[in-house]
């Protein structure tokens, strides 16, 4: 009789090894694994304002970068999101724009005096703009 009982307690064992292993799979599924999700979304906004310039036709230009608009990004680090054309001055982060977002995520250095050394940073190395 106790050789009876062995089977099913032993399956039973490994059934419910492979539902807590099962669990574990779902769960890291739907919560995420974390870090790579954030690189993601920088890289599609980025991709997609990077667009928005190119098609614009404004390469050339180091100051039309912040014209285009970011919605639903903290671009330019102040923890709201505010979409518009404004440059960083010194009371300012500006607004959430292309411009704003290279400065803050891709160590551009805006000066009024070396736009072309902010254009080459932001336009060139960040969107492909031809130099």
């Amino acid at each position: 009789m106790a050789k009876g009982l062995e089977l099913p307690v032993n399956m039973l064992v490994v059934i419910a090894i492979a539902v807590i292993v099962l669990l574990g799979v779902v769960a890291l599924y739907l919560v995420g694994f974390g870090g790579p999700a954030s690189g993601i979304t920088l890289q599609s906004i980025t991709t997609n304002a990077c667009q928005d310039l190119l098609r614009a036709g404004t390469c050339s230009d180091a100051n039309a970068v912040f014209s285009v608009q970011i919605p639903k990004f903290d671009a330019n680090k102040d923890g709201t999101s505010n979409p518009g054309p404004g440059k960083p001055t010194a009371t300012s982060k500006g607004q959430d724009n292309l411009g704003t977002l290279c400065i803050n995520y891709y160590a551009a250095t805006y000066d009024t005096t070396k736009l072309n050394d902010f254009r080459e940073a932001c336009n060139v190395r960040v969107c492909g703009c031809s130099s």
